[in-house]
């Protein structure tokens, strides 16, 4: 059997152990993650290739490193490519001498991307996602490392309107990436994070987050659909606008939601072991929805803080 079919069984026995058990799930993925390391770069590379979207891996994953090493400035991209494929995007790519922490090494790798960008995809697996808007019109990418032995790889994907981030861990003790991306507020947000925190700030457009195990938090949201979901963690969202639609759903942890008092809301609250405590204006023909469900949280819906 193909690996890539080894796979897919693999994903499709596990699914209900996923939704069954959510803390599991988020080991297992890791653990899978880690043994597809070794043709990650080159299958993102091939299928970014035949859908037309430019692909840049930082850094080169390398050996262990016995000693620092002097500061280098690097810009790799895919070494060759069908004739049929787009250029080759060169990101200038400026990452940090590897330094040692306790169990191994840590270090940091810095681009910016100049080209617009609509929508922003972060997949993280073990490690916190930091996203702030702000009124520039360049998105900024700075990815923490944390490894035992073998630098993890950062695939970075972009077509004309979206950007993609996820990183690759090899197997080993220790393997963390860290996100902090800044980016134009208006950017649709798209972050998945399995095990760490997803922290969003001042941003303008749509945002869906899902945190296997971590909190969410967000503050100063302006756009229009807020998606929220959270298996193990809080979520915690608060809005200087009313959002046409809040979409919150927690599986073991506590919703508070802040939104303008000057609206009235549509307000669906479920909760299986929690309370409910809801003190905005209300009205089911209000063009502003909120759908929060906790299965075992509390769940806060108040004017904004």
């Amino acid at each position: 059997m193909r690996d890539e079919d080894l796979h897919k069984e693999f994903d499709a026995w596990l699914r209900p152990v996923r939704e069954a058990d959510p803390p599991g799930m988020s080991v297992i993925r890791r653990r899978l993650r880690r043994r597809r390391s070794r043709n990650a770069v080159a299958g993102l590379t091939a299928l970014g290739a035949a859908a037309g979207i430019a692909v840049v891996v930082y850094p080169v994953a390398g050996g262990p490193h016995p000693a620092i090493g002097p500061q280098y400035t690097s810009s790799a991209a895919p070494s060759s490519a069908p004739a049929t494929s787009p250029p080759s995007l060169s990101v200038p790519t400026t990452t940090s001498p590897p330094s040692p922490v306790r169990g191994g090494y840590q270090s940091s790798s810095r681009f910016t991307i100049s080209s617009p960008v609509r929508t922003l995809v972060v997949r993280g697996d073990l490690g916190s996602v930091t996203i702030t808007g702000s009124n520039r019109s360049t998105v900024s990418v700075t990815a923490r490392t944390r490894y035992t032995s073998v630098q993890p790889t950062v695939i970075h994907a972009q077509d004309a309107r979206t950007l993609a981030l996820e990183d690759s861990c090899p197997s080993e003790p220790m393997c963390v990436v860290s996100y902090d991306v800044q980016v134009p507020r208006g950017t649709a947000v798209r972050v998945t994070d399995n095990n760490g925190p997803i922290i969003l700030s001042s941003l303008a457009g749509p945002v869906t987050a899902t945190a296997g195990l971590g909190d969410i938090t967000a503050t100063g949201l302006a756009g229009d659909t807020a998606d929220f979901t959270d298996q193990n963690g809080q979520i915690d969202a608060a809005f200087t606008t009313a959002p046409e639609k809040i979409d919150a759903t927690a599986a073991l942890g506590d919703i508070t939601l802040h939104v303008p008092g000057t609206a009235s809301y549509h307000v669906s609250v479920q909760t299986s072991l929690g309370t409910s405590d809801v003190t905005v204006p209300e009205s089911s023909s209000s063009p502003h929805s909120i759908t929060a469900t906790a299965s075992m949280g509390a769940v806060t819906i108040a004017p904004g803080r």
